[in-house]
């Protein structure tokens, strides 16, 4: 049976890039035989909460 992954990168920094985490990522699922159903990337903060609140 097939499972169907998604990749989820994010960078904390201005200077940390998502490249590195989603390509070993995608190497990995290649060698587990996943279907691959879609990669998403953030960047953000762990100082900056996003959310409807707006709260810190």
């Amino acid at each position: 049976m097939l499972q169907r992954v998604a990749i989820y990168a994010r960078g904390s920094t201005a200077e940390e890039s998502c490249e590195r985490q989603i390509v070993k990522l995608l190497e990995y699922a290649t060698r587990a035989n996943f279907t691959m159903v879609g990669v998403f990337k953030e960047k953000a903060s762990s100082a900056i909460m996003i959310g409807s609140s707006g709260r810190k």
